[in-house]
């Protein structure tokens, strides 16, 4: 019983190997250790692995190709749309199929469900009705339709609004009633905790706040119920400000951190740290990745190559370097970043602008928002996002990023509002 899993991003890969590990059936079916996200790899392991069934993410780049590889070569296989526990189901449904030799017991019980529809249109009927059953529950509950997905927010340059639009972002999604993490980079300068006042509010909930990333590199278990930190419909993780600064997070602590997590969606928030090796690791396993920029002409040409007698330096800038990886791991390996243009305003030459970012467009248009409404909702540890008088504009702003991330059923706020909906939340959760 052989699975290979050819997946967009390693996160969402390595997330259904651990579902499937960790199921009580699931792990009598041997997977393949690597994500085969191309047809040669697809090849190899149909040529040499001689794998059984074959998980195909419909977002991989060389998906089409694969499927028509697959069904050329008689090689069962299910597109991966959304839904982690559809194609959990669909594993064991295939799997029962072929009864594992070595295990009496288990071919006692899989032929008994096959005796009891060996005629092929009883079978074929009850795989229908399983899948009825499963569209009906993910109508029902409609945040299992939704894969687990991470989303690192960065900035080019410091004060670019990375922060700003990841708060915002998180909100929105909260506000539709899904599960939602802020993560702070931990070894970033703190600033989430103290916007959201969490020292004064430490006393009025009688909660105190767990360092999760400093708990996990003291290798302290992390219980999730009851420690998280929970405001707003979102869980935040964020750094303590009152304790001695992290001075370095590796890679591996990053993914063991996004992997205690474990939210729908996570949105990871980097600032402009975008050069260091474990933000550019971590990258390679996002869903989506989003670089906030804002339109000076001055900043943007940071990005330029400096020249040294007609050649290029050897030492360049790092917002040069920043969006020269960026741009090597899109053009090498399909992971796709988007700009984010935060501090937009129609008082600029937008066409000079847009034609210095080159072929990279900004996926939204974030206005610029006066500073004495920041910084009178910094006061009052509040977001755009709650303020009235911002959040129709900024859930329009926001929709592209949305659109590109849930499910069309979440497009829009449910009942054309807030107010009803972000009294019922803390009841979800």
């Amino acid at each position: 019983m052989k699975l290979a899993i050819s997946m967009k991003s390693n996160f969402a890969f390595e997330r259904l190997v651990a579902i499937l590990e960790n199921h009580e059936y699931g792990k009598e079916v041997e997977i393949y250790q690597k994500n085969v996200q191309t047809v040669a790899d697809v090849e190899d392991v149909v040529e040499f692995w001689k794998v059984d069934y074959i998980v195909v993410d419909s977002k991989v780049i060389d998906s089409k190709s694969i499927c028509d590889f697959l069904n050329r070569n008689d090689i069962e296989f299910t597109v991966f749309e959304s839904d982690f526990e559809l194609v959990i189901e669909q594993i064991l449904n295939f799997f029962s199929l072929q009864p594992n030799e070595e295990d009496p017991l288990q071919i006692k019980e899989v032929n008994a469900g096959v005796i009891a529809t060996k005629p092929p249109v009883e079978k074929k009927e009850k795989i229908i009705y399983q899948e009825k059953v499963v569209e009906k529950e993910v109508f029902k509950t409609s945040y299992t339709s939704i894969p687990n997905q991470l989303i690192v927010v960065g900035s080019m340059w410091s004060g670019a609004g990375s922060t700003t639009f990841a708060h915002n972002l998180a909100k929105a999604i909260a506000g539709r009633g899904l599960k939602v993490s802020y993560v702070e980079y931990p070894v970033l300068k703190p600033y989430t905790f103290d916007y959201l006042a969490i020292p004064v509010k430490e006393q009025e909930k009688e909660q105190e706040y767990v360092d999760v990333a400093r708990e996990l590199l003291m290798n302290r278990s992390f219980k999730k119920h009851g420690t998280v930190w929970n405001e707003h419909g979102v869980d935040w993780y964020v750094i303590d400000s009152r304790l001695e600064p992290i001075q370095s997070f590796g890679y591996e602590e990053m993914l063991k951190f996004v992997y205690a997590i474990n939210s729908t969606i996570t949105i990871v928030d980097v600032s402009n740290r975008l050069n260091d090796p474990t933000v550019q690791s971590l990258l390679h396993h996002a869903d989506h990745i989003y670089i906030c920029i804002e339109p000076d002409p001055i900043k943007i040409d940071w990005l330029s190559t400096i020249k040294n007698g007609g050649i290029d330096a050897e030492v360049q800038r790092e917002e040069k370097r920043a969006i020269d990886f960026l741009n090597e791991i899109e053009e090498t390996e399909g992971v796709t970043y988007q700009f984010i243009n935060m501090k937009y305003t129609k008082k600029i030459d937008t066409t000079t602008w847009l034609e210095s970012l080159g072929d990279k467009k900004p996926l939204v248009l974030f206005p610029t928002i006066p500073y004495e409404d920041l910084i009178e909702l910094t006061w009052k540890s509040e977001f755009l996002y709650d303020n009235e008088k911002y959040k129709i504009k900024i859930e329009k702003v926001l929709k592209p990023v949305l659109v590109q991330i849930l499910p069309r059923q979440f497009y829009e706020l449910p009942n054309n509002g807030v107010k009803k909906r972000s009294r019922f939340i803390p009841k979800i959760f």
